[in-house]
């Protein structure tokens, strides 16, 4: 339909903007000196790559001196909360008003650097504004129209409603979405079904526009006419403007506006383009400024030494640099468009004034040299500084020294002339405005073979921040961030001279965790990965905007344009991605070097969901990774063949290796192997690997001092500009390969190449084919498929390698995905299937095929098949769950069952909401629907065997229904109902999920009403069940169902009891059935035969004990580190380890930590003490006593927190010097610095563990509560079992406790106490023990009571927790006080992404320990010391803790009170991560008051950094302003809401229906009211009062003064509340009872409501108060706040 352009006339406050004309319906009106600001999505995005609508307007109005400012991105709609943008880019508004205010002001040292209004320069302060939406939105079809017209709507609304030029309200023009162009071209979308909704959408935007009054502009219509009439694409994939597409639009555009163009001379039109490309260029730039994060975000606020100056500071300055540079271009666009009349001018020169000073920066890590300067080996010397390989060598390939140019080298590949390529990143970590722009891709030419770089050319030279390209069809895909570029060389220069946007929409977060680690699948597909901080939404003419934030890797087809997310994961900063040679890949995030098995964490998910906490490849021991290789190359052993190749850049600076060995699940075990090479130059950084045409192993070596963005100022003079170095790793004494020739060879010659066992030919072969005709191609590999030898060893792998080739060239052939999908090696059936999840809609049958291979012999298999469903959108697909399901798992598939039924059960549940009918084709399917069905709709399912399994084991099912499936599925197998329940009650025990014991007992009760014979055999089975069951739940279960069918019989317990006391395993699983038990006599019955098993006569402490020679512990299970720090084995009171000889398992990679330590007798739980660690995989260690002793306990002790992580369920066993096993027990590890294991016979074990179990079991019997407590105390006293004593003696109701044991209970705890270790008090037995005597205390005299309190108060251990907070490099704590010369224990928990450690140091040696810390950074024997140096400056440290591990400290307090520094000591920590421990001699003085105690009892810091980390007592304005002026997203509704009644704020104030009317009504507050005003009046009450809220005071006739809120007046009396946090009720007082009443000046509101709170708390609250009660508040959205003008809801 033609679409007319309406243009309403505007009668705002605003003014009259269009007038009419005979020739149009109307004009827009522009001003001399307007400001016109374009927004939109991918459309307006390209306009300021090529600038033809500016040109058209400077040219149309010469004189006007136009302002124009593209803030327009790639994936934009108009809805804001479709606008990705990292943190604190600036809200759409804060853009277009050109007004933003510094975003956390309070963290800057100073603001003598910085503007209050960031955006000052920035020419926006828009007079009009361009808006181009609607064709991202109409991907959502008719069924999202209705949204898109209210979204345009309130778009409108909201923008005449803004004064962004200070003065009036914008003139808007909205632009319909441009036609998707048709481009003929082969495999790529014809656009015809999204132009149809654009054809809807753009209706729907024209009627809005026409509602509100607002111009509107058709681009639909003139572009599908364009389209037609111009013989080249007008668009570069469909929906982007080329240069020639952008300047027909921008021509429909200037005359649509205004009429025809004036006559303007092609030359004159390309001198001003050229001037407007020149302003863009700089304007993209700082409006896409890449590092935003470090900019204007999160780690913007970074302060570092020696001068606290923050990464803000310095970029701002930059960002100011760029606006001054902008705007100078500006004026030559207007000198430039004023000589349009003469063709011949020259483009008039930029004038470049004004432009302001870079601030200096100094370095946080100087060199030894002069000026700080950093010390470099040359390329050839580095080489003596590596250890390498046994049998390999390295040898220089290019340097810095032949080749300036080479300089950090970020990333390598080879082309099919095998050429080696490099991106050379002279920028990072991203350009300097005062220079040049030239970020390179060199190409290296070994001219004469012997493998040194002759030649360097420089293909292209004019890059930015190049960290990752490929090579694809004729040319290269190159990463440059917002976008990613196709580069070609058409004419043979190796000089590109064709550059293609193909993508756009990528977040310029930070440059470290840009679009990276290019690498092609085997069939075609290209991925990249993004970090976390980046916000994208790159768009696709095949859908929406694929959007995502904070970690991803992406896929992309480069022949059919298809772009979607491959996995949207919790990364941190992914680096590293390679495939095998049948298809697997692992994906590596690089910052903390975690390995992933692509399969295993790449589920379908919907939206912006994320998955996290994949099971990984391998254990890391170090970080981080920047990129991988598989290591395929006839040139090395074969024994290396296949395995994982992993570079790393700190700590261990080299290659690590990894070899794959089958394990029997889903995917291989990854064992460390020998590393490729490491070295010692504290400069090494091997960034990218690969293996070249000659068979050896290439790496760059990127070079420099510096490389981390947290860890240093993004200007530090420390980085490196100048070095770069390439290397080769070969085998001593063996030849390299001849490389395979690949380039311009015939198609059928490289097609053969396929078959070539080395992995990086295939690759590069079908490089070289991706160039070729298709039309020659697909039959040449058809033709190679037709020739292959199935009796051939490597048939099905090059069968393979065909369907991937095919696929290449976007070819389906469905009998060979047959072939594949059936061929014997499982890998090529799982290669197959993972093949078809990126084909399914051109497989007619793909659910079928989907659900065969679900039920498939190889977990593998399976596994993909699973994955493949969450990709088929049906909800039918939910099936291949059910099937493998019913399988054997391990970890990775319990990962992907669980993340794949996050799209998979919804899906499910939708359609059978809706009535919609499911096609399940298996009795695992019917299975999983008949599991989701409720009891009701189960009962209403037509009967069916699988019907009636479900409902014989479904909990809470009517008696009836189960009785009658019992009934049909006995009739059904013929068989009786009474062996039905018993196989029923069996299968319980098969399985994995939770057992109900309700459901089994209902299943006994059901047998009861059988015959004889049949609740016989039921007995007979559910004995065996009783006595053999795996699940101790059961084998209880059991013993209550004999219970129950005995009780028939007359005694329900004898029998039982007999079973049961024959073998004290079963004993133990009677007695836990106790608390299972309702009948009160079988209890009473029960508890009669149990209780003299913990008589105090049977309570004697067994003879400790046992002849052992060899004492053993083990962990079993791959991937497992063995860590220890001392074992102790007794005989008597004497520790005979240490005259023995440890061994333990030896890591198969360098050696291990000497096992010798842990016997050396000198563990110290407050350092990080030397350890023994052993290999991944079944690890051990054992200490040989030289003889038999009589062995009476094991002592394992660990420094804090490492046998909770790296001990658990261990296994120690005890060896007679036969090796006969005579103790073993599995150790269940808790957080106590010690285990302690008495050597009790067999006996005494089992007699331990029957009276711990009937302790628990007693306990939980009402009625006997004091006759249980009277048998129990004892244990407790005595010290026999006395933590399980305490922990069933604490079930039972204080009220029982008889008051009479207290006094010897308490007692005996106090001594025991006494005479424990600090860390012993402090374990959880400890701390139990404390609570259980301190509660004992209150059933003594009052006195009495008190006096053992103190005792107790005295031996008690403070807990003092500390956290990091995430992404901060900082601790949750600025300071801690504790008692001088008392215990304390530290709880240290790892909240963030990164490992970090915990040093206390004395004081004012802070300083001194970061730096000795930071010297030794590249020592790795300071790695195995946790970077915690040795020295005795430090009084406490723990060892090195990983993401979300947590430790314990026990401290013993300096009796010097002082402030002590505590501080992390990794590398580039220390300057950022540190708190004040304030060590005092009054605790409760000082908790009472810290600013008073400290006035009294003043403590010098001498600690410089230390100086602001003083305790606060209440929150001023100062404090909070910054975070919320900041306040636009993410804050807790539930939490604010609890805090506004918590913090008595509902007591005066109504929001909503809740609260009382003393205070102005919330939900009213006046619009304009901001978040930071709303907390200035929290925090000062009194600083503005409304008058009806103004309180009076009054003094009566007796002398009294009454001040408060008057509620209600009538001539003779006064109502009046005082406070009415404490109390609402009113005081009445008669008036003539008044002497004098007065206005009181000062709030009824109270000082100090937020004084409680946490700084957290506080901005929930205000964010609650600010959103006036509503949920739907943006403040209250992850995404945050489209408008931060108007942050409450409406």
């Amino acid at each position: 339909m033609l679409r007319c352009m309406m243009l309403g006339l505007l009668a705002l406050a605003a003014g009259t903007w269009l007038t009419a004309t005979p020739a149009h319906a109307g004009r827009l009106d522009l001003q001399e000196g307007d400001h016109i600001c374009i927004i939109g999505g991918g459309v307006a995005d390209s306009m300021q790559h090529t600038g033809w609508l500016e040109v058209y307007l400077q040219s149309r109005f010469p004189q006007h001196r136009l302002v124009i400012r593209n803030l327009a991105v790639d994936g934009d709609e108009i809805d804001p909360a479709k606008r990705l943008r990292s943190e604190d880019f600036g809200t759409p508004d804060q853009w277009l008003a050109g007004s933003a205010p510094i975003p956390k002001p309070g963290d800057l040292k100073t603001k003598e650097f910085v503007r209050e209004n960031r955006f000052k320069l920035v020419g926006t302060k828009a007079d009009v504004i361009f808006a181009f939406f609607g064709s991202n939105e109409a991907h959502a079809g008719p069924a999202g129209l209705d949204a898109f017209a209210q979204q345009a709507d309130a778009f409108i609304k909201h923008t005449r409603a803004q004064k962004y030029n200070g003065v009036d309200a914008p003139k808007l023009v909205m632009f319909s979405p441009i036609a998707h162009e048709d481009l003929g071209r082969p495999h790529w979308t014809d656009g015809k079904a999204h132009n149809a909704n654009i054809n809807l959408y753009a209706d729907a935007l024209q009627k809005v526009c026409e509602a509100n009054g607002v111009a509107y502009v058709d681009l639909f219509t003139p572009t599908v006419e364009a389209y037609a009439k111009f013989a080249e694409p007008l668009t570069t994939d469909g929906i982007h403007p080329n240069d020639r597409g952008d300047r027909e639009i921008a021509r429909i555009i200037d005359e649509a506006l205004f009429g025809a163009h004036p006559a303007r001379d092609p030359k004159s039109l390309a001198r001003l383009q050229q001037a407007v490309a020149d302003k863009n260029f700089f304007w993209f730039h700082r409006y896409r400024a890449t590092d935003g994060y470090s900019t204007y975000g999160g780690r913007a606020w970074l302060k570092f030494e020696p001068d606290q100056q923050s990464n803000y500071e310095v970029a701002q300055r930059e960002l100011e640099y760029l606006d001054v540079k902008t705007a100078n271009r500006d004026r030559r666009i207007w000198a430039t468009a004023a000589t349009l009349a003469d063709p011949a001018a020259a483009l008039p020169p930029v004038e470049d004034v004004g432009l302001p000073e870079f601030l200096p920066v100094k370095t946080n890590r100087p060199g030894p040299l002069p000026g700080g300067k950093h010390a470099f080996l040359s390329g050839q010397e580095a080489i003596a500084k590596m250890t390498v390989h046994s049998g390999m060598k390295v040898e220089l390939v290019a340097d810095e020294a032949k080749f300036p140019e080479l300089v950090n080298p970020v990333a390598m590949s080879f082309d099919t002339k095998g050429r080696l390529w490099v991106a050379a990143w002279g920028s990072y970590p991203h350009w300097r405005p005062n220079e040049p722009m030239d970020d390179k891709i060199l190409i290296l030419e070994d001219t004469d073979g012997d493998g040194k770089t002759d030649r360097v050319k420089t293909f292209a030279g004019d890059l930015h921040n190049p960290i990752a390209f490929e090579f694809w069809g004729k040319g290269v895909i190159v990463s440059q961030t917002p976008g990613i570029v196709y580069l070609e060389d058409t004419d043979g220069d190796d000089v590109y001279d064709v550059k293609t946007r193909i993508v756009g929409g990528l977040d310029t977060a930070d440059t470290h965790h840009a679009s990276n680690s290019f690498t092609l699948d085997p069939a075609g597909a290209m991925y990249f990965q993004e970090g976390v901080f980046q916000h994208s939404q790159p768009e696709t003419p095949w859908g929406p905007p694929v959007r995502v934030a904070n970690g991803a890797v992406f896929r992309m087809e480069p022949r059919t344009g298809r772009l979607d997310l491959y996995t949207s994961y919790s990364f941190a900063n992914p680096h590293g991605h390679a495939f095998d040679r049948w298809g697997d890949d692992v994906v590596v995030d690089g910052t903390m070097a975690a390995p992933y098995w692509g399969s295993a964490f790449s589920t379908r998910l919907d939206g912006m969901d994320k998955h996290a906490n994949a099971p990984t490849v391998y254990k890391q021991r170090t970080r981080p990774c920047p990129g991988i290789e598989i290591l395929s190359s006839p040139h090395f052993p074969k024994a290396l063949q296949g395995n994982l190749l992993v570079g790393n850049v700190i700590s261990f600076q080299g290659i690590l290796q990894y070899a794959f060995k089958p394990k029997g699940e889903s995917f291989p075990e990854a064992v460390e192997v020998e590393p490729i090479l490491s070295s010692s130059d504290p400069n090494f950084r091997p960034a990218d690997l690969e293996i070249g045409p000659d068979g050896a192993l290439y790496f760059t070596d990127w070079q420099n001092p510096v490389i981390g963005h947290m860890q240093h100022n993004l200007r530090d003079p420390s980085r490196d500009r100048t070095h770069g170095r390439v290397y080769r790793v070969v085998m001593a004494d063996a030849p390299l390969v001849k490389p395979v020739p690949i380039a311009n060879r015939p198609v059928a010659e490289v097609v053969a190449l396929l078959a070539d066992p080395t992995d990086r030919v295939r690759y590069r072969a079908r490089l070289e084919l991706s160039g070729r005709p298709e039309a020659e191609v697909v039959p040449a590999v058809k033709a190679w498929l037709a020739k292959l030898d199935p009796a051939a060893a490597e048939f099905e792998h090059r069968r393979l390698e065909g369907l991937w080739t095919l696929r290449h060239f976007d070819h389906v052939d469905l009998p060979l995905l047959e072939a594949v999908l059936t061929a014997r090696d499982p890998r090529s059936r799982t290669a197959g299937m993972r093949l078809l999840s990126t084909i399914h809609a051109r497989v007619p049958n793909a659910l079928d095929l989907v659900r065969r291979a679900a039920a498939d012999e190889s977990p593998r298999v399976r596994l993909e098949a699973l994955r493949t469903a969450t990709f088929l959108r049906v909800p039918e697909a939910v099936e291949a769950f059910a099937i493998a399901n019913e399988f054997p798992s391990d970890r990775f598939m319990d990962y992907v069952k669980k993340e794949s039924l996050r799209v998979l059960d919804p899906e499910f549940r939708r359609a059978r909401e809706t009535g919609q009918r499911l096609a399940l084709a298996t009795d695992a399917g019917r299975r999983y629907l008949y599991r989701s069905l409720t009891n009701d709709e189960l009962a209403r399912e037509p009967r069916s065997t699988p019907v009636y399994r479900e409902m014989l084991l479904r909990g809470g099912l009517d008696e009836r229904l189960r009785a009658e499936a019992i009934d049909a599925l006995a009739k059904a197998e013929g068989t009786t109902p009474g062996k039905i329940i018993s196989k029923a009650v069996a299968s319980l025990d098969a399985g994995d999920g939770a057992t109900e014991s309700a459901t089994v007992f209902e299943l006994v009760r059901a047998a009861l009403g059988r015959p004889a014979g049949e609740v016989a055999q039921l007995r007979t089975d559910l004995e065996k069940l009783t006595t053999s069951a795996k699940r101790p739940e059961l084998r209880r279960i059991g013993y209550v169902s004999l219970m129950t069918i005995d009780a028939a019989a007359g005694d329900p317990v004898a029998k039982v009891w007999q079973l049961a006391v024959a073998d004290p395993a079963r004993l133990v699983d009677l007695v836990e059935s106790l608390p299972l038990v309702s009948d009160p006599d079988v209890r009473t019955s029960l508890y009669d035969r149990i209780a003299p098993l913990v008589d105090a006569s049977a309570a004697k402490e067994p003879q400790l004990g046992l002849p052992g020679r060899f004492v053993r512990i083990e962990l079993t299970g791959s991937m497992r580190t063995l860590w220890l720090d001392e074992v102790e084995a007794y005989a008597g009171d004497t520790n005979l380890a240490p005259q023995g000889k440890a061994t333990q398992k030896q890591a198969p990679a360098g050696p291990a930590a000497d096992p010798r330590l842990v016997i050396d007798g000198r563990f110290d739980p407050k350092a990080a003490a030397p350890r023994a660690g052993t290999s991944p995989e079944d690890p051990w260690w054992e200490v040989d006593l030289g003889s038999l002793h009589p062995l009476s306990r094991i002592v394992v002790r660990h420094t804090s927190g490492i046998l909770g992580d790296r001990l658990k369920n261990f296994r120690l066993v005890v060896l007679d010097d036969g090796r006969k096993e005579v103790f073993s027990v599995e150790a269940k590890a808790d957080s106590s610095l010690e285990a302690r294991f008495p050597l009790l016979s067999a006996a005494g074990r089992n007699a331990a563990a029957v009276r711990r179990a009937a302790f628990g079991a007693l306990a939980t019997v009402r009625g006997r509560e004091t006759e249980t407590f009277k048998r129990i105390a004892p244990f407790a006293k005595d010290g026999i079992e006395r933590d399980a004593a305490i922990r069933a003696l604490q079930q039972i109701p204080v009220s029982k406790w008889p008051a009479e044991e207290a006094a010897p209970l308490v007692d005996a705890l106090i001594a025991a106490m006494k005479s424990a270790s600090p860390e012993a008090r402090s374990n959880d037995a400890g701390l139990a023990a404390w609570q259980f005597a301190e509660t004992l205390t209150t059933l003594l005299p009052a006195a009495e009571g008190k006096a053992r309190r103190k005792i107790l108060a005295d031996l008690g251990i403070r807990v003092v927790r500390i956290g990091t907070v995430y992404e901060r490099m900082a601790y949750d704590k600025e300071t801690i006080a504790v008692q001088a010369g008392k215990p304390v224990l530290f709880v240290l928990d790892n909240a963030d992404v990164m490992p970090h450690n915990f040093v206390i140091t004395k004081p004012g040696r802070m300083q001194a320990i970061g730096e000795l810390a930071e010297a030794k950074a590249q020592n790795p024997a300071f790695a195995k010391q946790h970077f915690v140096p040795q020295s005795a400056d430090i009084i406490a440290a723990s060892t090195l803790m990983q993401p979300q591990a947590s430790q314990r400290i026990m401290l013993n307090v300096p009796t010097e009170p002082g402030v002590y520094p505590y501080v992390c000591t990794y590398p580039g920590h220390w300057r950022r991560m540190f708190g004040a421990m304030y060590v005092v001699d009054d605790i409760e003085g000082y908790l009472a008051d810290p600013a008073a105690y400290l006035a009294a009892h003043p403590l010098e810091i001498k600690d410089e950094l230390l100086k602001d980390r003083r305790p606060r007592t209440e929150w001023t304005l100062a404090d909070l302003q910054a975070d919320i002026a900041a306040m636009e997203k993410g804050r807790s509704f539930v939490h604010g809401r609890e805090l506004f009644r918590a913090a008595s704020c509902i007591s005066c104030h109504k929001m909503g229906d809740a609260g009382n009317a003393f205070g102005p009504e919330l939900t009213k507050l006046d619009a304009a009211m901001t978040p930071v005003e709303i907390a200035r009046h929290i925090l000062e009450p009194s600083l503005r009062i409304d008058e009806k809220y103004r309180s009076s005071t009054l003094v009566t006739d007796d002398g009294r003064s009454i001040t408060g809120l008057v509620v209600e007046e009538t001539p003779t009396e006064l109502a009046l509340v005082e406070n009415p946090v404490a109390k609402a009720d009113p005081v009445r007082i008669r008036k003539n009872e008044i002497d004098e009443r007065a206005t009181s000046p000062v709030s009824i509101m109270p000082k100090g409501l937020l004084d409680k709170l946490t700084r957290d708390e506080v901005l929930d609250l205000i964010a609650y108060v600010a959103a006036r009660g509503q949920e739907s508040s943006c403040l209250f959205n992850p995404d945050g706040c489209p408008h931060r003008a108007a942050p409450a809801a409406k």
